[in-house]
């Protein structure tokens, strides 16, 4: 008897957790129509291997399975991908990604069968409008990020959180707080309120209308203070360390 095609009513369904708490299973639920040349379907139990190629044709492949006895009722069939050989997420990492299968002692059939947009929600590639959730393991994000609203973020590599915070330069960190800018060349942020980091690789702690300008200030809080020299401190309120390394620790005193 010869099975020579698989007339693919296909369904792809990712298999999730009851439990909003616990891993989903990597799972895809695959039906199909066995028949043969004249379309005559079939009534048998028979092994089926599962491949997936970076490709339409060619041998290279990511992963496989054979299930060995696939139970098929008026050439009606479903299996679950994965439930032999563990089907990880990295297969879906990017492009195209294509079905093989052959049943029995057949040849795999042609033409493959691409998958559709469900397997590939085994990788997320944008998160638009999630409502809330948690996240259990390690996470690495490559390239700018912004937390919360109103900010503006047009450094590379930067981060903004907050709200009306404002990101002019590369590799910018500003933390939390509202109205805060850096502008500075790896400048820093820690949080507050309309404290400006103008200066490149400064660092302002928090408070409130701190301004950074000189190269490598530092400004750990407090109110209204200004760091104009290189390499200058200042902290109180109402200070200036307007010269290179000057260092102010005291209310309304100027470095000198």
């Amino acid at each position: 008897m010869k099975k020579s095609g698989l007339l693919l009513t296909l369904m792809f369904l990712l298999i999730f957790s009851s439990s909003a708490m616990a891993d989903v299973p990597k799972l895809i639920s695959f039906q199909g129509v066995l028949t043969d040349d004249m379309g005559k379907v079939f009534d048998t139990t028979l092994p089926v291997t599962f491949t997936i190629y970076y490709e339409s044709a060619g041998e290279l492949s990511l992963w496989t399975e054979t299930h060995p006895s696939v139970v098929v009722r008026g050439g009606l069939f479903d299996v679950l991908l994965g439930s032999i050989e563990p089907l990880v997420d990295t297969v879906f990492k990017d492009s195209t990604r294509w079905l093989g299968i052959s049943a029995g002692v057949e040849a795999e059939m042609n033409p493959r069968t691409s998958f559709s947009t469900v397997p590939y929600s085994y990788r997320v590639g944008t998160v638009d409008g999630a409502s809330g959730g948690i996240i259990k393991g390690d996470v690495a994000i490559t390239g700018k990020v912004t937390i919360g609203p109103n900010n503006v973020n047009d450094g590379s590599d930067s981060f903004v959180a907050g709200t009306h915070n404002t990101s002019g330069h590369n590799y910018v960190a500003i933390c939390g707080g509202r109205y805060n800018e850096g502008f500075g060349l790896y400048s820093s942020v820690a949080g507050g309120f309309s404290n400006h980091a103008m200066g490149d690789y400064v660092a302002i702690g928090g408070g409130m209308g701190n301004s950074a300008d000189g190269m490598f200030a530092f400004i750990p809080g407090g109110t209204r203070n200004i760091a104009d020299g290189d390499y200058s401190f200042v902290l109180g309120s109402m200070g200036i360390a307007g010269h290179t390394g000057s260092i102010v620790i005291s209310a309304n005193n100027c470095g000198t």
